[in-house]
């Protein structure tokens, strides 16, 4: 299960880089991101025992990385890897 919520955040992570390309944060920093929201949705999802718990660790993995994307000016780095 939380194997499933980290591919799955790992794949809108690389989705993410690849439509976004330059306009978004680099794609390790993006995987890693929409990871942590997928297992966040996944787990929350979970405990209340939610019917469709990989719906919500989706949609929690884009409301992350949109946050990231957008709250983000041209010049400011989010990691220092950037």
């Amino acid at each position: 299960m939380i194997l499933g919520y980290l591919g799955l955040g790992a794949f809108v992570g690389l989705l993410s880089h690849l439509v976004l390309q330059e306009r978004g944060i680099k794609m390790i920093p993006s995987i890693g991101v929409a990871m942590v929201g997928a297992l966040a949705g996944g787990l929350i999802s979970t405990v209340l025992n939610l019917i469709g718990s990989g719906f919500y660790a989706l949609i929690s993995s884009f409301i992350i990385l949109f946050t990231f994307n957008v709250f983000r000016t041209e010049n400011e780095t989010v990691f220092e890897s950037e």
